[in-house]
């Protein structure tokens, strides 16, 4: 239910247009966004909390560029963020430093490619 309101919050922010985008465009970008946040989040030992950090405010960030108002996205990323932290699967997980990286490009791929879409409506 909440991923639906944020995707309507975000349909009534974005400007009209001859092509609008659809809820599963601005998905498939909150997707992106927070599965490079759990990545991060998972592999913080062995890679670092910065990169954890750095999702954080990207995850921000793209919400803000397909029309999520700032406050929305704040309190979004906010509330994943108590999510990752409350769940005990998250405590010292097996990972190593090469495949996190790894995951951590292929989201950063699929959040480009999403947040590309939304942008020219393809």
């Amino acid at each position: 239910m909440r991923s639906y309101v944020i995707a309507v919050v975000a349909l009534l922010a974005f400007p009209a247009s001859a092509q609008e985008p659809d809820v599963n465009e601005f998905r498939a970008v909150l997707d992106a966004a927070f599965g490079k946040m759990a990545v991060a989040y998972l592999c913080r030992d062995e890679i670092g909390i910065s990169h954890y950090q750095a999702a954080r405010i990207g995850a921000e960030g793209a919400a803000i560029q397909i029309g999520m108002p700032r406050d929305e996205a704040v309190l979004a990323v906010d509330k994943m963020d108590k999510k990752f932290k409350a769940d005990t699967r998250t405590e010292n997980p097996k990972a190593d430093a090469g495949s996190c990286f790894g995951k951590l490009n292929e989201f950063s791929h699929e959040l480009d490619v999403a947040i590309a879409k939304v942008r020219t409506g393809k």
